[in-house]
């Protein structure tokens, strides 16, 4: 590790390194401020600059106030604020998971084999946060099967090669409008979550657990 470091101190002038700190933070700043809502062939580019934003701020706080002293109650105090976050982080999860135990991998199709599937989530959020809308591409992790919604979360250089027949744009926030109509009549399955059943034209119900609700389509192309 010694030496390694030697080599990287050989290339890099270490006579000042706050002119590096204050680059990090001032890229990550107009990056993640300035940069567009939607960039075309891009998946919301800004947000991603918002972990480069937070480390380079801890960094420089840490850099700014090294060889200040903490005293005794200012050291609690900082104990205390961490021990809070984590309790509350603790309780969020594990209400999380409570809430999601109902939505297991049995409730996927078994049949995963080329097989793809959609999503009508219209509760979509747990405490206000819209966190179940990605929740049918669990399809592709437990199942190994195709998710509509993946294929669309990407960067420019990767391209969608099936057309929207085949695989369809997954709307993931439909849950505003309720508006379904008939866009995914070309697959076998779609995912709905909703505190009613509902009737969707062209497929049955296959499967229930909790407020999820698998249906399989009669006549899938």
């Amino acid at each position: 590790m010694y030496k390694r470091s030697k080599k990287v101190y050989g290339i890099i002038q270490t006579d000042n390194y706050s002119w590096y700190l204050y680059i990090f933070i001032s890229s990550s700043f107009l990056c993640y401020f300035f940069l567009p809502d939607i960039i075309p062939g891009q998946n919301i580019v800004f947000e991603r600059f918002s972990v480069f934003l937070m480390l380079a701020l801890i960094i420089y706080c840490a850099y700014c106030y090294k060889g200040i002293l903490l005293g005794k109650i200012s050291r609690t105090a900082v104990i205390l604020v961490v021990l809070l976050h984590f309790i509350l982080v603790s309780i969020y999860f594990n209400d999380f998971k409570n809430e999601t135990s109902v939505f297991t991998k049995e409730l996927l199709p078994d049949d995963a084999s080329c097989k793809r599937i959609s999503g009508i989530i219209y509760t979509n959020t747990f405490k206000n946060r819209p966190v179940y809308i990605h929740f049918p591409m669990y399809f592709i992790v437990w199942n190994k099967g195709i998710s509509t919604g993946l294929v669309d979360y990407r960067f420019g250089v990767i391209k969608r090669k099936a057309d929207f027949e085949k695989l369809p744009y997954y709307r993931e926030w439909i849950g505003d409008s309720r508006n379904y109509s008939d866009e995914y009549k070309n697959i076998e399955y779609v995912l709905l979550k909703d505190s009613l059943k509902l009737e969707i034209k062209g497929f049955d119900l296959s499967k229930q657990s909790g407020d999820w609700y698998l249906y399989t389509n009669k006549n899938p192309k």
